[in-house]
């Protein structure tokens, strides 16, 4: 497999690696703050996955499927995906309960 899909999972797997620990953070211990990390994370993120597509680009001069790959991902995060983070954003609040607190 080659470096760049190896990166370009890499930066999608960190995504939602990221996002999973956002929410729990969130909703489950209730983590003040958490939310300006995860959109610094996601802004690094995104910067990385489109430098990869330019990269290729660059490399190759041409579509690839790759670069193809590249562009489907940035296009889903910012359209659809948009609302399918905040679809799941209200399910976490509406579903997930706070973490107890054991007294001594």
């Amino acid at each position: 497999m080659e470096l760049k899909w190896i990166l370009a999972i890499g930066f999608e797997a960190a995504f939602w690696l990221m996002l999973a620990g956002f929410l729990v953070l969130r909703y489950r211990y209730r983590v003040e703050g958490i939310t300006r990390f995860f959109v610094a994370g996601v802004l690094i993120d995104t910067a990385g996955i489109l430098a990869l597509g330019v990269w290729d680009f660059a490399e190759t001069g041409a579509v690839s499927v790759y670069t193809a790959f590249i562009v489907a991902l940035l296009a889903y995060s910012l359209t659809v995906g948009k609302e399918h983070l905040r679809r799941l954003d209200r399910w976490m609040a509406a579903n997930v309960r706070p973490s107890r607190r054991v007294s001594r």
